[in-house]
C-alpha cells in the first residue's frame, strides 16, 4: 500500500505539472495585504485578506480560497473573526446589502457548505467570538424592552446552539459587557468592558468575575488597591498556573487565581505630547515560556482599530517588554503558533517567524495578493484592467511594471466591465450600492461620467459591445440602448419585449440576438424595430443567456445553470450541448481559437474546450488558482482569464500541442473527509466530469496495510448536480486505526485518508 500511495502521488504531481505549465499569471497588481483576520488549526492557516477567506494547508506555498454560498466572497471579515475548533469553522463578518446577511456563519465541512450559526438566538448583535480549550464563546447583545442586554454564551456543536454560560442568578451580577472568557481549573474567567460614567461619578464596578458552572457561584473581583477596575479587559490566557489578562491599561497577572491583580506593563506605555500613557493590549497569548502580546492606543470605546499597533513580548513572565523590531512598521494584527513557528498577521501581509521573532519570512505569494480583477481589456500588447477596490491599470511588461491612471474613478470598486475601442475606453463600475458609467476618448486617462443628460437611462451595465460600424452598445438593467457618436450621446431601442435587464448582445449584419435576464433570448432581424423570442429547450422556466457567439455558421450561447445551446439555423431550434460541460454553472464566456472553442464557468472555476462543435467538452488546465472568474477573453495565441485571485493567460497554440501529444484524462477532484478523525461516519464533497457515470467508479477503503476492508456496495454517493455530490461510509464497525478511501474514476484515481476514533 505504501508503495502504491508513493506511485500514485509522483503520477498526480507529473499529471498537474504537465498540464498547468503552460498557465501564465500576470504578476501582482494589489497592494492589498491587510490580513484582518487569522486562525490556525492543526497545520492549517486561515486568513481574511480584504474580502475575501483563504486557508493553506502547505504553510502559505499555496493559498485556496473559501467560498460562501453559491461562489461569493465574503464581506469584511471582523478583526479575530476566524474560529476554528475539531469540528467547526465560524466566521463573524460585518453584515451588508449585498446578498450576505449573517454575522456569524458556521461550515461544520471546513468551508465547502456554510449555514447560519445563531438558529436559535434572533435580532442579536455579536461584538466578538473567541476559543478557550476547543470551546467557542461569544456575547449577544440583545434589546430587551428598549434595553441592550449582553448574553454570554457558549457554543454546543452537537445540536448547533448556544447556550446560556451563566446561570439566571449569577448572571444578574454580571454589570457590564463581557469581552473575553478563559476556562482554568474548574472555572471560568470572564473579562468585560467598564463603564466611563460610573468612573466620572467615583462609582467601583467590576470588570473581572471568576465563575464556577459546576456550582454556579460567581465571584465579583474589585481590585480596590489597584485602577484595574478602570480598564476594559480584551483577553485572557493561563500560562502554568499564572493568569494574565490583556486591557486598555496593559498586562496585568494574578497568582491566585485571579482573586488579586498586579500590573506588569514595564515597555508598554507611550507618550502623547509629554504625558505618558497605557498602550492597549487586545492580544497575548505564550509560546514555549515566551509572552507575546499586540499594544496599539487607547480607545475610548474599546473598539479595535487596526493601524498603530506593534508586537511586544516578554521573557520573564512579564516584567519587561521589548518591541519586535522586525515588525515595527507593520502594524501586526494578531500572532498564532503552529509546531515551533509563529505566524503573524499584520497590516502589511502574512510572515513566519520564531520564539526570538527575529526571523520575518512573507508567507503571502503574489498569486495570493494579485487580488480580485473584475474586468480586463487588451489593445495594442498592453493589459488594461480593474482590479477591485482601485482604479484602472495598464502594463505592456505582463506585470513587471504597472501604471495606474489617476483618473479620479471610484477606487471601492465591486465589479467593473470594461470595453476599449481605439482609444475610446467605455468602464462599467459598481459598488456596493452605487453604479456608474464612464467613457474616456485618452486610453483610460481621464474619463466623463455618462448618466441621463446624456440619454442613458440606467448606469447599471451588464455587458458592452460593439459592431463593425463602430457604433457601442450597452446592455442595462431597463433594456438596450446604443452609440454612433463614442459615447456623448446615447439612444433606446423602443421595445417592449426587451426592456428588461439585457445581459448578452450579438449584432450580424441587420439581425441582433440579445439575452434578456430570466428571460432567454430575442432575436431581431430589422436593427431592432421589432423582436422575436426564440424558444429554447430548457428544463427550467427562467433562463439568463450570459454570452452569444456566431462560430463556423453556427450560434453558440453560455446560459446561467442550463450549460451550452447550440443552432445550426440562426435560431430557430436549438440544441443543448453538455456532454462533459458542468451544464448547472454560470457560463461566463466563449471564444474561439481556430478549430478550438472555450467556455469558462464561474462558480466552478474553470474552463472547457471542445474540437467538435460542442459535441463533447473536455475540462482545460486549471492551472489557475482562482476559483471564482469574471471575465476570459482571446487575443492572439492567448487566452485569457480574470479570477477572484489575478489574471492569467494560456499560451493556446503551444497547449494544443501538448493536448495532442498526451492521452485526455478525466477529471476527478475531492475534498478531505469530514469528520476527521471520526466516530461513526465520513463524507467527503466530490467533483467529477459527466463524460463518465458517477457509479462507475470503483471505491475501496484499505487500512494501512493495503488491506481492502471495504467494498463499494457499502459507500454511499449522494448526486447533488450533473457534477458534485457527496460521498459517505459509515465507518462506526471497524477498529480504531488510519484508513484511506481509494477512488478510481476513468484515468483518475483519488486517494483519502483518515483516522477512526
Amino acid at each position: 500500500m505504501r508503495t502504491f500511495l508513493s506511485i500514485l502521488a509522483i503520477a498526480i504531481i507529473c499529471i498537474q505539472n504537465l498540464f498547468s505549465a503552460n498557465w501564465e499569471r500576470i504578476k501582482g497588481l494589489s497592494n492589498t495585504n491587510w490580513i484582518s483576520a487569522l486562525e490556525v488549526y492543526d497545520s492549517t492557516i486561515y486568513i481574511s485578506l480584504y474580502e475575501q477567506l483563504f486557508k493553506s494547508e502547505d504553510f502559505g506555498k499555496s493559498w485556496e480560497e473559501i467560498y460562501y454560498k453559491n461562489g461569493i466572497s465574503f464581506p469584511y471579515i471582523s478583526n479575530f473573526g476566524i474560529v476554528k475548533t475539531d469540528n467547526d469553522l465560524i466566521i463573524r463578518t460585518t453584515m451588508n446589502s449585498n446578498g450576505f446577511n449573517e454575522q456569524l456563519s458556521l461550515s461544520k465541512d471546513d468551508g465547502i457548505t456554510w449555514e447560519k450559526a445563531i438558529q436559535n438566538i434572533d435580532n442579536s448583535d455579536i461584538h466578538w467570538i473567541q476559543k478557550s480549550k476547543n470551546v467557542l464563546y461569544s456575547t449577544f447583545v440583545s434589546k430587551i424592552k428598549n434595553t441592550n442586554i449582553a448574553i454570554l454564551c457558549k457554543y454546543i456543536s452537537n445540536t448547533n446552539e448556544w447556550v446560556q454560560v451563566v446561570d439566571s442568578i449569577s448572571r444578574l451580577t454580571i454589570k457590564f459587557q463581557p469581552r473575553t472568557v478563559l476556562s482554568f481549573k474548574n472555572s471560568l474567567l470572564i473579562g468585560t468592558n467598564y463603564s466611563r460614567e460610573s468612573i466620572l461619578q467615583g462609582f467601583k464596578s467590576p470588570n473581572i468575575y471568576i465563575y464556577n458552572p459546576g456550582e454556579q457561584v460567581i465571584k465579583a473581583i474589585i481590585d480596590t488597591t489597584t485602577n484595574l477596575w478602570k480598564s476594559n479587559v480584551y483577553c485572557s490566557i493561563i500560562k502554568d498556573n499564572t493568569l494574565f489578562i490583556g486591557t486598555s491599561s496593559g498586562v496585568w497577572k494574578s497568582t491566585d487565581d485571579g482573586l488579586t491583580w498586579l500590573k506588569k506593563s514595564e515597555g508598554l506605555k507611550d507618550k502623547i505630547d509629554t504625558v505618558e500613557v497605557d498602550l492597549e493590549i487586545h492580544k497575548i497569548m505564550e509560546k514555549d515560556g515566551n509572552l507575546y502580546a499586540i499594544t496599539t492606543y487607547e480607545r475610548y470605546y474599546g473598539d479595535y482599530y487596526p493601524t498603530n499597533t506593534n508586537l511586544v513580548f516578554s521573557s520573564d513572565d512579564g516584567e519587561s517588554w521589548q518591541i519586535a523590531e522586525n515588525f515595527r512598521d507593520d502594524w501586526p494584527q494578531d500572532i498564532k503558533s503552529i509546531n515551533d513557528k509563529l505566524i503573524i498577521s499584520t497590516y502589511n501581509g502574512l510572515y513566519e517567524s520564531e520564539k526570538t521573532l527575529q526571523k520575518k519570512v512573507s508567507l503571502l505569494n503574489d498569486t495570493l495578493t494579485s487580488g480580485n480583477v473584475s474586468g480586463f481589456f487588451l489593445k495594442d500588447d498592453k493589459i488594461y484592467v480593474a482590479p477591485s477596490s482601485s482604479r484602472i491599470y495598464v502594463t505592456s511588461d505582463l506585470g513587471k511594471n504597472w501604471e495606474i491612471f489617476n483618473n479620479y474613478l471610484p477606487n471601492n470598486l465591486y465589479k467593473a466591465i470594461m470595453y476599449m475601442k481605439d482609444s475610446i475606453c467605455y468602464v462599467f463600475y459598481q459598488m456596493y450600492n452605487s453604479q456608474f458609467f464612464y467613457v474616456s476618448k485618452d486610453y483610460g486617462k481621464t474619463f466623463k461620467l455618462i448618466d441621463t443628460s446624456h440619454g442613458l437611462g440606467s448606469s447599471k451595465v451588464n455587458t458592452i459591445y460593439a459592431d463593425e460600424n463602430e457604433n457601442v452598445y450597452l446592455g442595462t438593467k431597463y433594456g438596450l440602448y446604443y452609440t454612433t457618436n463614442q459615447g456623448d450621446k446615447w439612444e433606446k431601442f423602443l421595445a417592449p419585449e426587451i426592456d428588461f435587464p439585457i445581459t448578452s448582445i450579438l449584432k450580424m449584419d441587420e439581425t441582433f440576438y440579445v439575452g434578456v435576464d430570466k428571460k432567454g433570448i430575442y432575436k431581431s432581424t430589422n436593427n431592432g424595430v421589432s423582436w422575436t423570442k426564440l424558444v429554447l429547450n430548457q428544463k427550467n422556466t427562467e433562463i439568463t443567456i450570459t454570452d452569444i457567439k456566431y462560430i463556423k455558421s453556427k450560434l453558440y450561447i453560455g446560459s446561467n445553470k442550463e450549460g451550452i445551446f447550440v443552432s445550426t439555423d440562426f435560431g430557430a431550434t436549438w440544441e443543448k450541448k453538455n456532454s462533459g460541460y458542468p451544464e448547472t454553472c454560470y457560463t461566463v464566456g466563449i471564444v474561439q481559437y481556430g478549430d478550438y472553442i472555450f467556455a469558462g464557468t464561474s462558480t466552478y472555476g474553470s474552463v472547457f474546450y471542445t474540437t467538435n462543435e460542442g459535441e463533447s467538452w473536455e475540462p482545460c488546465v486549471k492551472g489557475y488558482s482562482g476559483y471564482k472568474m469574471n471575465q476570459m477573453g482571446i487575443e492572439g495565441d492567448y487566452l485569457y482569464v480574470a479570477t477572484s485571485t489575478g489574471l492569467y493567460r494560456l499560451n493556446v497554440k503551444v497547449w494544443i500541442n501538448g493536448v495532442d501529444e498526451i492521452e485526455k484524462r478525466d477529471y476527478f477532484y475531492s475534498y478531505d473527509l469530514y469528520p476527521n478523525p471520526a466516530h461513526e461516519r465520513v463524507t467527503a464533497k466530490i467533483y467529477w466530469d459527466t463524460r463518465l457515470d458517477i457509479n462507475s467508479a470503483q471505491i475501496g477503503i484499505y487500512d494501512i496495510y493495503g488491506n481492502q476492508i471495504e467494498a463499494r456496495e457499502n459507500i454511499e454517493i449522494v448526486q447533488e448536480s450533473d457534477w458534485s455530490g457527496k460521498l459517505t461510509w459509515n465507518c462506526a464497525g471497524v477498529p480504531f486505526g488510519t484508513y484511506f478511501i481509494r477512488i478510481d474514476y476513468g484515468t483518475e484515481t483519488r486517494v483519502i485518508k483518515f483516522i477512526k476514533i
